[in-house]
């Protein structure tokens, strides 16, 4: 016999159901086709998905819009998510720079369920004082690097490698949170990024690989400042498996990167290693479908790759 609590939580269920039906036969209210505008304190947006999740997402890039609407009317937005459909880090474009913005304080205000398609709309509301707080929490992490000025032409190569794009990105936090709140950013990172500029003319790496790496050699040359003699040498090395199963066969590659000093005894002064699997019908394809997925990997700035896991600590500041 069924108890009474079991009951209880069937009857919940049930008026729930009822509930939900009874929303999505209404009539779509006003929010749905004519979103809320963004009040001084809070950002409004509105997203339809075939789940809540996937509707929320999209509400929260469509709030990603208007920041970029308001921080520069030449921005474009350029929104990116993780793997999964609940995600709260969406990206925009500042004077060619990417800025991520992390929604912290997001509230679902309302839902509707589309009796039609079964697709969900919601609207999210977001406080503009915590979009704020996480572009100071970027500018106060970036206003801590500090170029080594007294250091060796390795040390100051090494740090214009890893933080070079931070620093261009510090410039785009800046002008963000310049135009979302009308006061000028405290924070000035041209003195740095001229004291990079001069080691970019005066420094240079030369990339070391062997001849069936001169593909990937050349995407990664292209990042790399090489002014005169150089200072470092980046030696690459790459590893490729293979293995099949029924019709699907997948190739392995894993790339080394390993930058050393210019002169004996070439002392290795950081390593990195990216791995991707490609899949094909035939070796051929797979091959082809690992390669593409490692350069599309080498075309991002190059801190991203070879410095992943540092930067991975230092963005958790």
């Amino acid at each position: 016999m069924l108890s009474a609590k079991w009951w209880g939580v069937a009857s919940a269920i049930a008026l729930m159901m009822l509930a939900c039906l009874a929303r999505a036969d209404q009539q779509a209210p006003g929010w749905v086709h004519q979103p809320p505008i963004s009040s001084d304190s809070t950002f409004a947006g509105v997203g339809t998905g075939m789940t809540a999740a996937i509707a929320r997402r999209n509400a929260l890039a469509d709030i990603t819009q208007q920041i970029s609407t308001r921080v520069s009317s030449t921005t474009v937005s350029s929104q990116s998510k993780a793997a999964g459909d609940i995600n709260s880090t969406f990206e925009m474009t500042v004077t060619g720079a990417s800025v991520a913005i992390q929604f912290n304080d997001i509230s679902v205000e309302d839902t509707y369920l589309h009796s039609a398609t079964q697709q969900v709309s919601v609207l999210v509301h977001v406080s503009k004082a915590s979009v704020i707080r996480h572009i100071l929490q970027r500018l106060n992490y970036y206003a801590s690097l500090q170029f080594p000025e007294t250091g060796s032409e390795s040390e100051k190569l090494l740090w214009l490698l890893r933080y070079k794009h931070e620093l261009e990105q510090a410039n785009a936090y800046a002008l963000a949170y310049q135009n979302l709140t009308g006061a000028a950013s405290a924070y000035t990172f041209k003195t740095q990024l001229a004291k990079l500029l001069q080691a970019e003319q005066t420094l240079g790496v030369r990339v070391v690989a062997g001849r069936d790496m001169s593909d990937v050699s050349a995407l990664i040359r292209r990042q790399l400042p090489a002014s005169g003699e150089p200072d470092l040498w980046l030696q690459l090395a790459w590893k490729k498996q293979h293995r099949s199963n029924a019709n699907n066969v997948q190739q392995r590659i894993s790339l080394t990167a390993q930058l050393t000093e210019s002169q004996s005894p070439y002392r290795q002064l950081h390593s990195a290693t990216i791995g991707v699997i490609g899949e094909g019908d035939s070796l051929a394809t797979a091959a082809l479908n690992a390669t593409q997925k490692l350069n599309q990997q080498l075309t991002q700035p190059i801190a991203h790759w070879l410095f992943k896991d540092l930067n991975a600590i230092g963005h958790t500041q």
